[in-house]
């Protein structure tokens, strides 16, 4: 799930309470316009702990008198989107098919996994309405699980 915040002291409750329970917190501080190396940071800080934080503050106090903070490039909704990727993504579930094989179903994104959901509502629905019993969906579909 993404926090968006502006309250340290939200911030800090959030932590603390995380702390409490008993996990563990990776923090990756940036000034926003994510790449790739804030990411990869993300992506290790989530296989470090169970939970994690990252900052897009633009920390004006960083630019010199020639520098230009008003120019600093931003974007948050790319931001958002690239934060989604590393925070939103789910590990892959085992499952088992009828014939007894593992198989592994990639969570996605939160939009993919919407899609899914919806498209799997859509699909059980029109099967209910046909009478067709489950099990002959299964000759004919080798991918239902």
């Amino acid at each position: 799930m993404i926090r968006n915040g502006s309250n340290p002291a939200e911030m800090q409750r959030w932590s603390e309470d995380a702390r409490r329970r008993g996990e563990t917190l990776a923090f990756v501080p940036t000034m926003g316009f994510l790449h790739e190396g804030h990411l990869t940071l993300m992506r290790e800080g989530r296989a470090r702990a169970t939970r994690l934080a990252s900052s897009l503050f633009v920390n004006p106090t960083q630019f010199g008198p020639a520098e230009d903070f008003a120019s600093y490039p931003r974007d948050a909704t790319a931001d958002l989107a690239k934060l989604a990727s590393v925070v939103l993504w789910l590990k892959a579930a085992g499952k088992l098919d009828r014939s007894g094989m593992a198989s592994r179903q990639y969570g996605g994104s939160l939009f993919e996994q919407a899609v899914l959901l919806t498209l799997d509502a859509i699909c059980h629905a029109l099967w209910q309405a046909s009478g067709v019993e489950a099990s002959a969906l299964w000759a004919r579909h080798a991918n239902i699980e």
